[in-house]
């Protein structure tokens, strides 16, 4: 029987240490049922040690729940969306684990040219939420819309992104009943968040939560005045047949005076119309009347305008056509 000197062990990295775990100076080729019972050795005790640092690997998952409103407006899809798409933009807030008061926006595709026999098309929900301390947590969500109930249920996976979010994950189900009001170009309603996460990070020195490593989008932005500017609003759609149109908006803050101006092919061209001025609380349509009726397939920039709470000024904008939105 061939025999060869062969040293085989096995090094298991755990918080920075190293054991070996076992070592076998000869190893005979013959007989194959040695072989075998070596092999099965190793394998149970790669197992046991594995299922010992399984609960400390989960210690630190947990539940993870979530009771928002939904405020939403349906508008144009982004260009990656299927053909026959319904799109909506949806504003969250209200109180998650480990979050506190969240604010949150998402984007929702609904591809309704593939509904089926029951009555329910694909959905996916994508977006983050926001939490006091600045930390943001991405969420991508995938599930279905039913139009016979105006409900939808998704699966959700978590995505830290930045602060004590940046190393979080988890999954879970997010349901959305009907919603409580409709206005013909939206509504709201509430939305439950159940699951789990886990990779949280801690508080910091202080006992305050750990700044963000990087500004979450909804931070401050310098204006042309050298004022700080939130980035609140939102132009989500326009639509503009003849003479007067409608315009799309949504802010994630309440929004005095703002003001909406079409402008002639950009944002710097020549102003064809001006809205009144409204108080904007989540989302709303604003009509808006040009000076000359629209010719074809012209096209125009709608420019948003108000001021928050702290009477910073807030600006957005929209390029689009004539009779398209």
């Amino acid at each position: 029987m061939l025999r060869f000197p062969v040293s085989l062990s096995l090094v298991v990295a755990a918080a920075g240490l190293e054991e070996r775990i076992g070592s076998v100076e000869t190893l005979s080729v013959l007989p194959k049922a040695r072989g075998r019972r070596v092999g099965a050795v190793l394998i149970a005790v790669v197992s046991c040690w594995l299922a010992a640092i399984a609960p400390a690997a989960r210690a630190n998952e947990h539940a993870f729940t979530a009771d928002l409103v939904g405020d939403f407006v349906f508008g144009a899809c982004p260009a990656e969306a299927p053909s026959g798409a319904l799109c909506l933009h949806d504003h969250l807030s209200g109180t998650m684990t480990d979050v506190g008061k969240a604010a949150g926006e998402f984007d929702v595709v609904i591809d309704s040219a593939h509904m089926g026999p029951d009555g329910c098309a694909p959905a996916d929900k994508n977006g983050s939420f926001v939490a006091p301390d600045g930390g943001r947590l991405g969420v991508m969500a995938r599930g279905s819309y039913c139009f016979a109930t105006s409900s939808a249920n998704y699966h959700y996976v978590l995505k830290g992104l930045t602060g004590r979010f940046a190393g979080a994950s988890g999954n879970g189900s997010w349901t959305v009943p009907a919603p409580s009001s409709l206005n013909g170009m939206g509504g709201s309603g509430a939305e439950q968040i159940r699951g789990v996460i886990a990779g949280v990070g801690t508080a910091g020195p202080s006992g305050k939560p750990a700044p963000p490593a990087t500004p979450p989008a909804t931070t401050t932005q310098p204006a042309a005045s050298g004022h700080a500017i939130k980035t609140r609003l939102r132009v989500t759609s326009a639509v503009l047949r003849g003479r007067c149109g409608h315009i799309w908006v949504i802010g994630n803050a309440p929004l005095r005076g703002l003001v909406i101006r079409v402008h002639a092919r950009t944002a710097r061209g020549p102003v064809q119309g001006v809205s009144r001025r409204i108080e904007l609380r989540g989302a709303r349509t604003v009509g808006i009347c040009l000076r000359a009726r629209a010719r074809g397939r012209a096209r125009y920039a709608a420019v948003a305008t108000g001021y928050d709470a702290a009477g910073h000024r807030v600006t957005a904008s929209r390029n689009f056509q004539a009779g398209r939105r």
